[in-house]
């Protein structure tokens, strides 16, 4: 759906990772959503190492900090599997998905991205190949009106390719962006001035934490 001339774009859910858990530093409407292997084939558990600050969101003041790490694991067994996250959309729409993120010599070479309004029926909608360097991707997913609106929207990510049980993939700064529907952009205008600020104060106080 194209954007109208009044709409802004507006940062719908952040992961900066900082905190060394999975859980957003921008929790969505009404989800707090957490990056989790997917309920069938998941992958076995994440780490966290140095980050970066490609892709950081505007306002972030916590620098580089850490980035969620998954690993080919023993027998390469992450080899095939999945993580995801879940976040609600309703009074939004024209979605769009940044992250950075890059590669050990021996870690995944492909990472497919796909979304689902159910959690169960996926369509994929991406495909990176990560380099040894932090680099960001991002997909526009304006075209897709079934994303907008929802209760429930569900970012999903399979991992392909590892020749190590320790290469690994690193992501950071994974931000979905939306626009306000016009029907609520007036009301969104002091819900967005009241989410900024909050953010605002979290970033800077984790900043002063880490300082």
């Amino acid at each position: 759906m194209a954007s109208t001339s009044n709409g802004q774009t507006q940062l719908v859910t952040y992961f900066n990772f900082n905190d060394s858990n999975t859980t957003a530093d921008l929790p969505g409407l009404e989800l707090t959503p957490t990056i989790i292997p997917s309920p069938t084939n998941g992958v076995s558990g994440f780490t966290f190492t140095s980050g970066t600050t490609v892709n950081l969101a505007t306002g972030d003041l916590t620098g580089a900090g850490q980035a969620l790490t998954v690993t080919g694991g023993a027998s390469l067994v992450n080899n095939g599997k999945s993580f995801q996250f879940t976040i609600n959309t309703v009074g939004l729409t024209d979605l769009a998905l940044s992250y950075a993120t890059k590669r050990s010599p021996t870690g995944f070479t492909t990472q497919t991205l796909a979304y689902s309004t159910d959690g169960i029926n996926f369509t994929n909608f991406g495909t990176v190949t990560p380099t040894s360097s932090f680099v960001a991707y991002s997909f526009d997913l304006s075209a897709v009106d079934s994303l907008e609106n929802q209760t429930s929207v569900t970012f999903r990510y399979t991992l392909m390719g590892a020749t190590n049980a320790n290469g690994n993939n690193v992501f950071d700064n994974i931000q979905v962006t939306g626009v306000p529907e016009p029907s609520t952009w007036v009301a969104g205008i002091l819900a967005v001035g009241a989410v900024g600020f909050t953010q605002r104060r979290r970033f800077a106080r984790l900043a002063g934490c880490t300082a």
